[in-house]
């Protein structure tokens, strides 16, 4: 089943990612929490993916291509063939204390 999750920054900032849990298993997810030491839930998981974008689109034009391509370690490819993919991304203003993650579909 797929499910999309927007997370956004600030009222400005936005990103939303597209996860096939039928691709991406709860075993696969514990996989890449189990990676971490804090072992995040998966909301605060995908906050994660999201301050990279954030991290990334300061440093560079293309904040998501790192990911897209699984070049972050710790995280699946994100350009779908792992069953995650980055749908879009807005620009911001950051401020890491204003991320709101929530379910969309």
């Amino acid at each position: 089943m797929k499910k999309r999750y927007q997370l956004e920054y600030s009222g400005d900032a936005r990103m939303v990612i597209e996860v096939d849990h039928t691709i991406f298993t709860d075993a696969h997810f514990k996989e890449c929490s189990d990676f971490w030491s804090n072992k995040p839930e998966f909301k605060e998981w995908l906050g994660m993916v999201y301050l990279i974008v954030l991290r990334e689109s300061i440093a560079s034009f293309s904040g998501v291509a790192s990911l897209r391509e699984g070049r972050e370690e710790g995280f699946p490819k994100m350009d779908g063939s792992e069953g995650i993919d980055i749908l879009s991304f807005e620009g911001f203003e950051f401020d890491d204390f204003e991320i709101d993650c929530r379910e969309v579909a």
